[in-house]
């Protein structure tokens, strides 16, 4: 078997036990992350930051105020049907947000070869994560781009091709504004900066 990809994780003790499981798609359907395209929008299914929020309170041993994100943390549920009818509406390019939002839309970008601009106004939070960012004193997008695990999707698709996802849990973030680099900036409370590509790293966190 030719080896298709890898999954390598870092543990200062303890077994760690991975699961790996192979499917199929239809032929020449599979969303990858290098189909971005100009004037695409860029969106995310759900809310974005529940599970690393869900992880601080843990640490912080405020379970019982933050019974929500503290499931979403230690039970995410993917959305593979979902995932699949983006695909089928036309999404161009699509990745799971397993390590953070930003590093998750800097794959994108860098594959694609694009610049994005996402609005940080614009990127779904749900009430618990907010009301803990601002417990601890944080910005409260700060979960959504560095927490990871997730396991929401972003994606990009054309404008007009949205009336198809309607019924969705679908937000839109941003464009993708010109060929380039794969730079992402981001534009929150009046000031545009360049986004880092932070996220969880098992090797550096």
């Amino acid at each position: 078997m030719n080896l298709l990809g890898g999954d390598m994780t870092g543990s200062p003790h303890g077994i760690v036990l991975t699961g790996t499981v192979i499917g199929e798609v239809p032929l020449n359907t599979a969303v990858t992350r290098r189909q971005a395209q100009v004037g695409d929008v860029v969106c995310v299914t759900g809310t974005v930051g529940d599970a690393g929020a869900g992880l601080e309170a843990i640490y912080r041993k405020w379970e019982s105020l933050f019974p929500h994100i503290v499931q979403k943390h230690q039970r995410p549920l993917p959305s593979p049907n979902l995932a699949m009818k983006i695909r089928e509406c036309g999404a161009s390019s699509m990745n799971d947000i397993s390590d953070g939002l930003s590093s998750e839309l800097y794959e994108i970008a860098q594959a694609s070869q694009v610049n994005m601009s996402i609005v940080g106004e614009q990127i779904p939070l749900s009430q618990e994560t907010i009301e803990l960012s601002e417990k601890v004193g944080v910005s409260p997008i700060h979960y959504a781009l560095v927490g990871g695990e997730d396991y929401e999707l972003v994606f990009t698709i054309k404008e007009a091709k949205l009336s198809l996802l309607t019924q969705e849990p679908i937000h839109v973030i941003g464009r993708v504004e010109s060929a380039g680099e794969g730079v992402v900036s981001l534009t929150y409370q009046g000031e545009k900066k360049v986004l880092e590509a932070k996220g969880f790293c098992h090797f550096k966190s």
